[in-house]
């Protein structure tokens, strides 16, 4: 009985502590929160599987983004990207080896 009057009271305040997160969102000016001149960011991710899978190719991803925020619009905001992967065989066998863009 007390196990499950801990559970209610747990949820009660979850759930207090919820709403008034949620309540404060809606005054959050996203145009502002949003501004900024310019966006830039890179990744490199390596899609190889771990070692123990024992695979015979390594696989990469290289990428770059930019985001431009539309002024009275901001949380609108245009984007380019472009990357670069890349398939390359660990045997001597490289007819699959490629690039692509």
């Amino acid at each position: 009985m007390r196990k499950i009057m801990k559970i209610k009271m747990t949820s009660l305040m979850l759930l207090v502590v919820a709403a008034g997160a949620f309540g404060e969102d809606s005054k959050l000016d996203l145009t502002s929160y949003y501004r900024y001149p310019l966006s830039l960011g890179a990744q490199y991710q390596s899609l190889t599987p771990f070692a123990s899978y024992k695979s015979s190719y390594d696989l990469f991803d290289l990428s770059a983004i930019a985001r431009y925020p539309i002024p009275k619009l901001a949380s609108l905001q245009p984007s380019l990207q472009g990357g670069l992967i890349q398939f390359s065989s660990r045997e001597t066998d490289t007819k699959w080896d490629h690039k692509d863009l």
